[in-house]
């Protein structure tokens, strides 16, 4: 058994390669929402949940609001309500 060739050495260690994914997702929260703040986990009727991690405070009230969610160049992700309210950076935890 021939050992692994130097360019193999460390190769655990790198990133995997991360699926093709969209641009945007558009989805509805689910349930009422009072403010925006950080810590905040959003569900969303696709089964995903994201939490805020922007240290801003927003205020909005709705229901079921509808949302869009994009990635920066960075990898920053933002949450969008799309009816006029406030854009926000975002984690998914689920």
């Amino acid at each position: 058994m021939a050992p692994p060739a130097a360019a193999d050495f460390g190769a655990r260690a790198l990133p995997k390669a991360a699926p093709e994914e969209p641009r945007e997702l558009s989805a509805r929260l689910i349930g009422k929402l009072d403010g925006v703040f950080r810590g905040l986990n959003l569900p969303l009727d696709n089964g995903q949940t994201w939490v805020v991690i922007d240290d801003r405070d927003f205020e909005y009230v709705g229901s079921n609001a509808k949302v869009t969610l994009d990635r920066n160049l960075i990898g920053t992700y933002w949450m969008k309500i799309v009816d006029g309210g406030p854009r926000f950076k975002v984690r998914r935890v689920k």
